[in-house]
C-alpha cells in the first residue's frame, strides 16, 4: 500500500478457532448450512464470514461513502490507484464491486475504465474476496440481512439478490493473489470440513449436486434484477463520489 501511494488501516481479522460456541452458534446456522449448501463450514470460515460481517457493520454505521477492503494476501501494480479512483467516481449506489476474479468473467457491461478494465454486471458471480469496494449502504444492507449464515461470504455474495446488493466486478483481474505467502488457511480448512468416511464421497456429490441445481435456478430467476443496475449505467445521472 505504501509503494502505491495509498492511504490504509489494518483491521485484525477474527480468528475461527478463537470463537466460543455460543459465538459460532449466533453467526452459524447448521440447518441453514445443510439446506444451502454442500458441505459444512470449517471454523477458519466462520471467522473469515465474520470478518467481512464486521466491516460492513463499520462502514454501514460510519459517514464514509463507502470503503475498499482488500485481504492481507492481495498484490497489485502501480496502476491500481488511478483505477480506484476512476471506479469511486461513479454511481455506485447500493453496489459491492469485486477487484478481483480467478477466472475471466462475463457479463453486461457498464463503464469503460481506465488502463483497459471495463466494469461488468456478471450474471455469475466470481468466488473469493481478495478485495471489493463496497457502498454504505450496500454495507448495510449485507449486514442486517447476513446472519444468521450457511455459507462461505464469497459464496453468499454470489446469491447477491438475497440481499437486494448489485454485486459487480472488474475485468480484467486488477488484483492477484500473492503466492509467495504459501497456500491458504481457508482453503486447507475447507478440506478437513468436508464429510469423511465411506460415505462421506457420496454425501459430498449429493449436496453439490442439489448446490449446484439451486444456484442455477435461483439465479436464472435473478437475471430481471441485473437491469436496473445497468439501465442506471446506461443513462448516467450527476455524478456520485464514493470515498
Amino acid at each position: 500500500m505504501d509503494r502505491l501511494g495509498l492511504e490504509f488501516e489494518f483491521f485484525d481479522a477474527i480468528g475461527g478457532s478463537c470463537l466460543s460456541q455460543q459465538e459460532i452458534a449466533r453467526a452459524y446456522d447448521p440447518d441453514k448450512n445443510a439446506r444451502l449448501f454442500k458441505r459444512p463450514l470449517s471454523a477458519a470460515e466462520i471467522g473469515c464470514y465474520l470478518s467481512h460481517h464486521a466491516l460492513w457493520d463499520r462502514v454501514g454505521g460510519s459517514r464514509a461513502a463507502g470503503a475498499i477492503v482488500l485481504e492481507d494476501d492481495f498484490d497489485a501494480d502501480g496502476a491500481l490507484p488511478a483505477l480506484l479512483d476512476e471506479i469511486c467516481r461513479l454511481d455506485l449506489s447500493n453496489c459491492l464491486v469485486k477487484l478481483h476474479s480467478q477466472r475471466k468473467a462475463t457479463g453486461a457491461p457498464l463503464a469503460i475504465l481506465t488502463g483497459g478494465y471495463r466494469l461488468l454486471a456478471p450474471a455469475n458471480v466470481p468466488g473469493m474476496t481478495l478485495g471489493y469496494i463496497v457502498e454504505r449502504r450496500a454495507a448495510v444492507a449485507l449486514a442486517e440481512k447476513s446472519l444468521p449464515f450457511g455459507r462461505p461470504v464469497d459464496i453468499d455474495l454470489k446469491h447477491w439478490w438475497e440481499f437486494g446488493v448489485s454485486v459487480l466486478i472488474v475485468q480484467p483481474s486488477a488484483l492477484h493473489i500473492r503466492t509467495a505467502d504459501g497456500a491458504s488457511a481457508i482453503e486447507s480448512s475447507r478440506k478437513g470440513a468436508k464429510p469423511a468416511g465411506r460415505m462421506g464421497g457420496w454425501v459430498r456429490l449429493v449436496r453439490n449436486l442439489r448446490y449446484q441445481w439451486l444456484y442455477v435456478r435461483q439465479r436464472l430467476r435473478a437475471r430481471s434484477k441485473i437491469r436496473p443496475i445497468v439501465s442506471r449505467f446506461a443513462n448516467p445521472t450527476a455524478p456520485n463520489e464514493t470515498r
